[in-house]
């Protein structure tokens, strides 16, 4: 496994009446990694896709999608569709869904060499959480060795990821996310250090809606510590490379992060192209540490090792 480390001209915004040129230089590992083709081309990486599904037949007014070409796993042939259409099914990047539909994961929980899938199927709550195990194995999975805390949380429901802007409001995935982190797994996350990312079309490896859950990096959380409360205002916050855009959202009830509010349409709202850049930019969320309210973060490219899934003790989902 080696690195490679990129450093190219992204793209070009516009932020009131200013110009600003980002520059991003990041090191990643090799399979996970945007493509050097993407990165040169990324200002024309998004497209719409038809106002009308073509497999479903409902209405995907306002979806835009990253042509395949442009991503580095998430290269299903219909990017505009779910795992469930046919073109789909078969490509590695919904081998995930694939089994969370099999007979073997109709009950409580199943399980494959990639880690351990838990299952609540009631109303609201329609999502499976995995608590990934590939660091047992890290001949096979070297970029796991060491994260024994890593979950993430899966839709059940065919959403394809941060994008589908008709899909990804089936339920609220982020407050369960929450949830998960605080009730269902053993330790419980800490508030203030726990975190929530979801990868953009260009860094994912699956087509289908999940959400890593892990802690945040020292120099994350000692950034986050030094953010507005202010809930007008759009911050700008550096960290690793990464150019954040941040927002502030209050708790609507006390103690109740990511209820009452969509994460996602806050986060297009807040992103220079709306909509538009959504199959780009990827989220992070932290709780603050008094627990009033949730910054949201988007940065172009994001990757899910910007969270920390080591820890000095052992996790497992609660019994």
């Amino acid at each position: 496994m080696f690195k490679i480390h990129l450093k190219s001209l992204l793209s070009k915004y516009f932020f009131g009446a200013s110009l600003f040129l980002f520059f991003v230089s990041f090191s990643v590992y090799a399979d996970t990694s945007i493509h050097q083709s993407s990165i040169d081309v990324l200002q024309e990486s998004t497209q719409l896709c038809p106002h009308i599904n073509l497999f479903t037949g409902a209405n995907d007014s306002n979806h835009w999608y990253s042509p395949a070409q442009l991503n580095n796993d998430d290269q299903v042939p219909n990017q505009c569709n779910t795992c469930r259409a046919p073109a789909n099914r078969t490509h590695k990047s919904c081998g995930v869904s694939n089994l969370l539909g099999t007979t073997q994961c109709k009950g409580q929980s199943c399980g494959d060499q990639q880690g351990l899938f838990y299952f609540f199927r009631q109303s609201g709550k329609k999502f499976s959480l995995q608590h990934d195990l590939r660091y047992q194995n890290p001949v096979l999975f070297s970029r796991a060795q060491g994260e024994g805390c890593r979950f993430i949380l899966w839709a059940l429901d065919p959403v394809i990821g941060i994008e589908d802007i008709n899909g990804r409001s089936i339920s609220n995935y982020w407050k369960n996310a929450y949830l998960a982190s605080q009730h269902l797994v053993e330790p419980p996350f800490p508030i203030g250090s726990v975190g929530f990312v979801i990868q953009s079309a260009l860094t994912r490896g699956q087509h289908q809606l999940h959400i890593h859950i892990g802690t945040l990096q020292p120099v994350y959380a000692k950034a986050v510590a030094t953010l507005s409360t202010q809930t007008t205002l759009t911050q700008h916050l550096q960290v690793n490379e990464y150019d954040f855009l941040v927002r502030f959202v209050p708790n609507l009830e006390p103690d109740a992060p990511f209820k009452g509010y969509n994460v996602f349409d806050i986060a297009a709202n807040m992103l220079p192209a709306n909509e538009q850049d959504m199959p780009r930019f990827g989220l992070m969320a932290t709780i603050r540490s008094d627990r009033t309210g949730v910054f949201l973060m988007a940065a172009l490219g994001l990757d899910r090792k910007e969270l920390n899934y080591a820890q000095p003790y052992t996790c497992a989902m609660r019994e």
